[in-house]
């Protein structure tokens, strides 16, 4: 680019020096949104055939045309594949945006990306990946599929294989808490008590244990009740035994104080006995036979999911 002068009566015509320079597009970028889906370290999850809305808006470099809106479409892509022919902007709203929904998003995981193609005065730009999972879920199978305990007292056990499906991923965390309908006085357990899911990791396997109370527990609570007074009063009886004056051999009274010393214990540690199992007679603590459908609520990777297990107590 150069001046030129005309000139005039009194001065000559010139021209300026040559100026050579490059006008360019401004800048843009894209920015996305998609309802209920908030960016995080874990992808948002969606059920298969939910309804997806994703939006976009086209944002210039500090409007470097002022009031000149940016033009064009706007391309939605999963996984590098269109899912739409391209969407004309919208310029009637600032930044400018467009939109698309389906309910037919890919199962499984999907990267979402937005593409501006540009115009004359804006350059095109790609916005940063949203990755979403679609129809994500998970399937736990019990092998065996009951878990028999043999009496009451006993346990058993079964191996839970927890599968992904449609590129789930995340960790779930396995507690006593998750187990309800459990046999009356029966507690659960798994080991290991996480499960993780990842893209190479989609199968892990937990023992789950259900562990019943029995009769074997009450009478070992009664023995801890009678030992004491048992220790206590045999050795007050020994003590009595010992102190009493010696007297001529034919006097002794030690046979005739010894059957009062066992009668006596007896005596005790049958009303004790007889408390305790009063006691348990009333309750038992015991686990009674039965089939009992236990249910997990479990959840992997924000997805939740109701697992029943059978146990059976002969």
């Amino acid at each position: 680019m150069s001046g030129i002068y005309s000139g005039d009566n009194s001065f000559n015509a010139s021209s300026s020096p040559g100026i050579t320079f490059t006008v360019t597009s401004a800048l843009t970028n894209v920015s996305t949104n998609i309802p209920s889906c908030t960016p995080g370290p874990n992808p948002c999850v969606f059920g298969a055939g939910n309804f997806i809305q994703i939006s976009a808006w086209v944002n210039d470099s500090a409007y470097a045309y002022g009031t000149l809106q940016p033009t064009g479409t706007a391309t939605f892509y999963s996984n590098g594949t269109a899912l739409a022919p391209p969407v004309p902007l919208d310029s009637g709203t600032s930044p400018p945006g467009a939109s698309f929904q389906t309910t037919q998003m890919p199962l499984g995981l999907d990267s979402i990306t937005v593409q501006y193609s540009g115009d004359g005065n804006y350059s095109g730009s790609t916005s940063p990946p949203e990755v979403i999972e679609v129809g994500a879920s998970f399937s736990v199978t019990p092998t065996p599929s009951t878990i028999n305990i043999p009496s009451s007292g006993q346990s058993g056990s079964t191996t839970l294989t927890f599968t992904a499906l449609n590129g789930l991923t995340g960790t779930g965390t396995l507690s006593p808490s998750l187990c309800s309908n459990l046999p009356p006085y029966s507690t659960c357990s798994f080991s290991p008590s996480t499960v993780t899911f990842t893209p190479s990791t989609t199968s892990v396997n937990v023992t789950m244990k259900v562990t019943t109370s029995g009769s074997g527990s009450a009478v070992r609570h009664l023995s801890s009740r009678i030992q004491p007074k048992l220790m206590a009063l045999s050795a007050f009886f020994l003590l009595s035994i010992c102190l009493i004056p010696t007297a001529p051999r034919r006097r002794r009274p030690r046979p005739f104080l010894t059957l009062i010393a066992l009668i006596t214990i007896a005596t005790a540690v049958a009303c004790g006995g007889g408390s305790a199992g009063g006691g348990g007679g009333s309750g038992g603590n015991t686990t009674p036979p039965g089939t009992y459908d236990v249910t997990l609520n479990v959840a992997v990777g924000g997805v939740s999911q109701l697992v029943s297990i059978n146990v059976d107590v002969q």
